[in-house]
């Protein structure tokens, strides 16, 4: 007697359910950094090497006890709070980088910290009926979230919490599609998912809907505002400002997650970063919110960025990532709000001019080079 077996059903994640635990969580581990940074002791190690592989000059790369238990609660929420999620698709910065385990205090502050937590509905009744059908229940196998329990953690140590923020992108299909970013220092919350909206909440609860900022209409002849790093130059990233002109003026701040705000916000016009440096856990979260206003965000080559989890040798590293490193934007980042027009007719001529001279080994297509067009 032949029998047929039933198609294995596809395991999936209520999509809406996920972004709201996300918030609950970014928001929760902003509680535990202030937590920390209010007793006084940090716990810090040194994660690197102390040298950045780019230019060869001193770095530093600190982890806080913040940084451990804020990515062990994120850790705790998500895997309690959505079942269905598979853990080998929680990225996280700590976790991926070494020093990852949280002394026993730590791992018990952290549990203590998942279970005071309490949600809030995120999503109004009206944008929730508006979300798209496709994102309302999607694969597990085509997610990947991407954790950065506390960026801008050398900011954290010098007391300025301004760039200080908490980050968590979900990406679906390889492209970023949600994102939250919890800024410290007043702990609004953005929260963004591409096909529905971008919105802020105040600790006191009031939600406000975003648009795109006014400084999209402001005329680019009279000067652009570009934030970049403020600690981790180079020639090419000195370069891509000088070929914008000299009516650049350029804001120079710590932390992936408050420069995507800046732009966000219309604080600035674009986020410049043509060089290795970021992870995908410093990206994607900005990255969806950006794209769901209509932004840009590319690598520093003008190739869009991938978040795919790499599990083998054998899976395709994107975007200037190797082996060791299979998450870094090795292509550098580059980010804007103005329209694709301006990306890429604009912002990345210049960048690419930046790359053909000063980061030759950066795999510029020949189209894309500045004699391309003569």
């Amino acid at each position: 007697m032949s029998s047929t077996s039933k198609p294995k059903e596809t395991a999936t994640v209520d999509f809406p359910h996920l972004v709201s635990v996300c918030v609950t969580a970014a928001q929760g581990a902003a509680g535990i950094i202030q937590d920390v940074y209010d007793k006084g002791s940090l716990g810090l190690v040194e994660k690197g090497n102390g040298v950045d592989a780019f230019t060869g000059r001193p770095m530093d790369d600190p982890q806080t006890e913040a940084d451990r238990r804020a990515e062990a609660f994120i850790m705790s929420i998500l895997k309690s709070q959505v079942p269905n999620l598979d853990p080998t698709t929680i990225i996280g910065e700590e976790s991926e980088e070494g020093e990852t385990e949280a002394s026993q205090s730590e791992a018990v502050g952290a549990v203590r910290d998942c279970r005071a937590s309490r949600g809030s509905p995120v999503f109004s009744e009206s944008v929730l009926s508006a979300w798209p059908d496709e994102l309302k229940s999607v694969a597990t196998s085509s997610l990947a979230l991407w954790v950065d329990p506390l960026d801008g953690t050398s900011e954290f140590t010098r007391g300025n919490l301004g760039s200080v923020t908490t980050l968590i992108g979900i990406s679906v299909n390889g492209r970023a599609t949600a994102g939250v970013i919890v800024r410290l220092v007043d702990r609004e919350t953005f929260v963004g998912v591409v096909g529905v909206g971008v919105f802020r909440t105040c600790p006191g609860g009031a939600v406000e809907a975003l648009s795109r900022p006014d400084r999209v209409k402001s005329n680019i002849e009279d000067g652009l505002d570009i934030c970049t790093t403020r600690t981790k130059s180079a020639p090419v990233v000195v370069a891509a400002f000088e070929n914008l002109g000299p009516k650049t003026r350029t804001l120079k701040h710590g932390g992936a997650g408050r420069k995507f705000l800046d732009v966000l916000t219309g604080v600035a016009d674009a986020y410049l970063y043509p060089r290795p440096g970021t992870k995908r856990w410093d990206s994607c979260a900005g990255e969806a919110l950006l794209a769901t206003l209509g932004g840009n965000v590319t690598d520093a080559i003008g190739d869009p960025i991938e978040y795919n989890i790499y599990r083998k040798s054998t899976d395709r590293l994107t975007n200037g990532a190797d082996p060791e490193h299979p998450y870094l934007n090795g292509y550098g980042l580059v980010a804007s709000i103005r329209g694709p027009h301006f990306h890429y007719k604009v912002l990345l001529p210049a960048v690419y001019k930046a790359v053909a001279e000063h980061a030759p080994q950066f795999p510029l297509s020949d189209d894309r080079r500045p004699n391309a067009a003569s």
